[in-house]
């Protein structure tokens, strides 16, 4: 009834109360007299009466207009809510409907319709199977009248049905139908309801595909990989893992454990370890210890356990590796053996070497004592063969053709050159036996000093000097005066015929060089050099003993040191002599 409808009411009754007590007041009884007059003062008790009837009428009236108030309000309020579940039937991500007992529709909310594309009168009052939902699979509406014809015994129905939108796109729907039951336990209609899975199902593939990845990359590498739950059971491994242990699937592992194994002899170390994984937290690399395979025999793994955390980092198993380094553990037992073996070898070697050493330093002492009293003892008598000859080409001029004066000089230059022969040696010698007092100086005076000397012996040519401010060394001062002289000396007779010549003496990077213009020689012949007695040039043209440049050899290398030489032919040399 309408809100206004109750006021009108309430204006009629008050109207028909007031006059009706008025009525009532006025009414005589048996004294003649209205009922109120009996009591009050006629003007009074008229009063009275219609006081009486305005409140009584206003209180009925205010009964009434609650009544209806209250009564639109619940009108009102069922309305919302069933506006509230209209929405909330329209809006959900669930596909709704209702079918009457003989499977047409009824009803069926937004998400429904706006998957395919329709309005609900284009449906309503349809078979459910023959709407637009289904016309595109015979199979699937077969599946569903199946469906209908259970739920209309009272026995709900779940499937999973793929459908067409409108657009063309498949979508797989999780697919039920309920029965709904009057107050006297009959069917009354039935609900189907669909739920949108198909994100699901492509997440299901997705993670299959990825696992299955996963698993092929695991069953490809040589590693072997396995994983374990807190019972130390197996959950998983790769293909290399099963085929050691005498399985063709991973899955024949899962929930097994290592006592099951064919290297379950060892199975109480494996598992000792893998508690000590799992209580303490932290991983454990590298562990090498032995394992039987399936065909008996033992081989060595390197293996390495981590725990496996769960979400709230809870350990919940543990994750290992391994590789087989049996081979590598062969080759490492071998080459410790061969180690050893080598150790004894170079032992002995050492030893025969510490003798052939002695020996040979024994040797070079005899040697060295022999080459000096040699030197010694020969040097008197090439003095007699030498100052005799001279002798008799004096006093016996006359006597004597310009043949034999000849042939006696001859005997005299060859005296003289065996005489500077010892004298190189016993100068050789002194090198190699003098005692080292390596000390700081400076070379550059030293220079100077055998610069003035070689001048004065060559004043018939002009020779044109550079010797750096200083040279700083550190080595023997007699030994090195020795070696500059020999490098200095050899530098002004190979620039014999240049004008003018040119020696230069300057610091290099651990020691000292000298640099000349004179002749030069050949690199291909550079190793003669600093060997005793071998000379690059003939004794006609240059003279000397070829002792030299091997005695400067001999005193670097008692310093530690090298000496290197560099030049060509016509453009000069180079002598480094370096320190250690």
């Amino acid at each position: 009834m309408p809100v206004v409808v109750y006021p009108l009411i309430a204006t009629i009754l008050f109207s028909a109360s007031f006059w009706g007590f008025d009525a009532l007041a006025q009414t005589k009884w048996g004294s003649g007299r209205p009922f109120l007059a009996e009591l009050l003062e006629p003007s009074t008790a008229q009063l009275a009466t219609r006081l009486v009837a305005l409140i009584a009428s206003a209180t009925v009236a205010s009964l009434l207009g609650w009544i209806g108030l209250d009564r639109e309000r619940g009108n009102l309020r069922t309305q919302m809510e069933l506006r509230q579940s209209r929405v909330a039937w329209d809006i959900t991500y669930q596909f709704l409907g209702v079918l009457d007992m003989s499977g047409r529709l009824i009803e069926a909310n937004r998400s429904s319709l706006d998957l395919i594309g329709v309005k609900l009168e284009d449906v309503k009052g349809k078979l459910f199977v023959d709407c637009p939902w289904w016309t595109h699979d015979i199979q699937m509406q077969e599946r569903l009248a199946q469906a209908i014809g259970k739920a209309s015994t009272g026995s709900p129905d779940r499937f999973e049905a793929s459908h067409r939108d409108h657009r063309g796109v498949i979508h797989q729907i999780d697919f039920r139908i309920r029965p709904v039951f009057d107050r006297d336990g009959k069917v009354e209609y039935l609900v189907p309801e669909g739920h949108d899975i198909t994100d699901l199902r492509q997440s299901e593939l997705e993670q299959a595909r990825l696992s299955q990845m996963l698993q092929t990359v695991l069953d490809t590498t040589p590693t072997r990989v396995f994983w374990k739950d807190r019972q130390s059971r197996f959950l998983g491994c790769n293909l290399a893992f099963a085929r050691d242990a005498g399985m063709d699937r991973p899955s024949d592992l899962i929930g097994r454990t290592d006592h099951d194994m064919v290297w379950r002899d060892q199975a109480e170390r494996f598992r000792s370890d893998d508690r000590d994984v799992m209580e303490s937290g932290k991983g454990r690399a590298g562990i090498e210890e032995p394992q039987t395979r399936s065909d008996g025999s033992v081989y060595w793994l390197r293996t390495s356990k981590v725990p496996m955390l769960d979400s709230a980092g809870k350990v919940v198993g543990i994750l290992g590796t391994y590789e087989d380094v049996t081979d590598s553990r062969q080759n490492q037992m071998e080459l410790e053996t061969s180690r050893k073996r080598l150790e004894e070898v170079n032992q002995e070697l050492e030893r025969r070497v510490q003798e052939r050493t002695t020996d040979l330093v024994q040797m070079n002492r005899e040697l060295e004592t022999f080459a000096h009293s040699a030197a010694h003892d020969l040097r008197t008598p090439l003095r007699a063969i030498d100052g005799w000859t001279h002798a008799v080409v004096e006093d016996c001029a006359h006597c004597i053709d310009d043949v034999s004066k000849e042939r006696l000089g001859r005997v005299r230059l060859a005296a003289q050159r065996i005489g500077e022969i010892l004298d190189d040696l016993l100068r050789l010698s002194q090198a190699s036996r003098s005692g080292l007092q390596p000390v700081d100086l400076d070379l550059a005076p030293v220079a100077r000093e055998l610069r003035d000397m070689l001048s004065s012996a060559n004043s018939q040519r002009p020779i044109d000097w550079e010797i750096a401010e200083t040279i700083p060394v550190h080595g023997d001062p007699g030994l090195l005066r020795l070696a500059l002289w020999n490098l200095l000396d050899n530098a002004v007779k190979f620039t014999a015929g240049r004008y003018p010549a040119r020696v230069e003496v300057g610091v290099s990077e651990k020691g000292f060089y000298v640099r000349d213009n004179g002749i030069g020689f050949d690199m291909a012949h550079s190793g003669k050099l600093f060997k005793a007695f071998q000379r690059l040039h003939l004794p006609e043209q240059f003279s000397g003993t070829g002792i030299g440049l091997a005695l400067v050899r001999r005193i670097a290398e008692r310093h530690g040191g090298w000496v290197e030489a560099d030049g060509s032919p016509g453009r000069g040399a180079t002598f480094q002599f370096r320190l250690g």
